[in-house]
């Protein structure tokens, strides 16, 4: 029975719903004794999301530009509250803000940034995709950049140190290396960066240092959530301001 109405033909041991209401059996003996089951009530989630614009089109970056920023709204369009649980992206490019695990009411949309930051020259392009709770219901936004030359990059966009147990044996995380490498023909200074918790920097930066062409320089990161650091998402960009004698820009990683 559901919401009080007899289901035609639902009279095997199992029952399989794909409609919401509430359901009970009813059963009689053979001597005619009617017994009712305790009600179980059943809700579909109604979850759909999109994403405004479905595709973004970064455009190209010179020698001196490392990275630029656009944004693309999450719109929920569904009848169900939802989380945004994770946010996947294609190389070169990562995401800005917010961290994953914001919540959408009905009706209600997220403004995200994303960055193009690739660390060599060429096309980019991919998908970044959005996963949603409950459900795990995906959208996706097509994504396209384009750096026709590059003097010096950071190997990579954006690190994810993952999701730790709220009772974790350390707080202590895997330290991750970015590598700063010159691929011009001039000598670079790479400024202080600066890191705020719950991230440290590992790499003594008593001043500027000096990057010759064809030279890499190793940065160490690490995570290491305290306090009220612990139990929430956090994403930071870090900055690595640098000049030359024919460029001054900042390189930026996630």
């Amino acid at each position: 029975v559901r919401d009080g109405i007899v289901i035609p033909g639902a009279n095997s041991k199992t029952l399989i719903v794909r409609q919401a209401g509430d359901y009970f059996v009813r059963i009689a003996t053979a001597a005619g004794c009617p017994g009712v089951s305790p009600v179980v009530r059943v809700r579909m989630h109604d979850v759909r999301i999109r994403t405004v614009p479905n595709v973004l089109d970064f455009g190209t970056l010179g020698a001196c530009k490392s990275d630029t920023t656009l944004t693309v709204d999450v719109i929920n369009d569904g009848s169900s509250a939802i989380s945004i649980t994770d946010i996947t992206l294609p190389p070169g490019f990562a995401l800005v803000s917010p961290p994953p695990g914001f919540s959408l009411a009905t009706g209600r949309s997220q403004t995200v940034r994303l960055a193009f930051s690739p660390a060599g020259s060429g096309a980019f392009n991919g998908t970044v995709v959005f996963k949603a709770q409950p459900c795990g219901v995906t959208t996706v936004c097509s994504v396209r950049g384009t750096r026709n030359a590059i003097s010096v990059s950071v190997d990579r966009s954006q690190v994810n140190f993952g999701a730790y147990a709220t009772c974790p044996s350390t707080f202590v995380r895997v330290d991750s290396t970015f590598s700063i490498r010159n691929s011009g023909t001039d000598t670079i200074l790479v400024g202080v960066p600066r890191v705020d918790p719950p991230f440290y920097l590992l790499t003594a930066f008593p001043g500027a240092k000096v990057l010759a062409p064809g030279q890499d320089l190793p940065i160490q990161i690490q995570y290491r959530p305290l306090g009220a650091d612990r139990d929430r998402g956090v994403i930071q960009q870090i900055a690595f301001p640098y000049s030359s004698r024919s460029c001054k820009d900042t390189l930026r990683a996630q």
